[in-house]
């Protein structure tokens, strides 16, 4: 195939942006998925995981998602593909972890490891770590004190960061303040 530039050549179906991740390098943060104007991209959320859903026929091409992803794994090209309207492609997927204390989800498993890869190459201390697998509310309450938790003892296998022989860390936590 011959290309020239700035030829312009006629087509009978629309030309509409794909936007392309790298699953290697998305964490499913949803910066792209705020930023997209027609709400072409969805972040999907449930207990098993998160998954980056694209609508084609709502992509403008606008680059918009590609310019505030923090982990440049987003690229827009083009095409020109009729069958791709009405089709939802997921893009990226991830399972979610979940707080060891009350079972809520943090957040993708690959916006965690993210996360933990950067504090670990900053020299966030090794204790602090361990404390990226309490949501919000259970790290509040343990920082002050008002909540005991059995914290792994090498949070890099549990975070993915190290190859581990299962997901099966369980903490042995009761908390009444957290159901009352």
């Amino acid at each position: 195939v011959t290309r020239l530039a700035g030829a312009v050549v006629g087509v009978g179906a629309p030309v509409i942006g794909l936007p392309v991740v790298d699953e290697n390098r998305c964490t499913l943060c949803s910066a792209c998925t705020r930023a997209c104007p027609t709400d072409a991209l969805e972040l999907e959320e449930t207990t098993e995981g998160s998954r980056l859903v694209l609508r084609h026929e709502s992509c403008i091409g606008c680059r918009l998602c590609e310019t505030v992803c923090p982990e440049n794994a987003v690229r827009v090209e083009w095409t020109v593909n009729p069958k791709l309207a009405g089709v939802r492609t997921v893009l990226a997927s991830s399972r979610v972890i979940t707080c060891i204390a009350c079972g809520r989800v943090i957040g993708s498993a690959n916006l965690v490891r993210s996360v933990a890869r950067r504090l670990k190459a900053s020299g966030f201390p090794r204790e602090a770590l361990k404390t990226l697998l309490l949501c919000p509310e259970c790290k509040t309450m343990y920082q002050l004190g008002l909540l005991s938790v059995q914290l792994p003892d090498d949070p890099k296998k549990l975070l993915g960061l190290e190859p581990s022989p299962s997901w099966a860390f369980i903490s042995p936590l009761f908390c009444a303040s957290l159901t009352t």
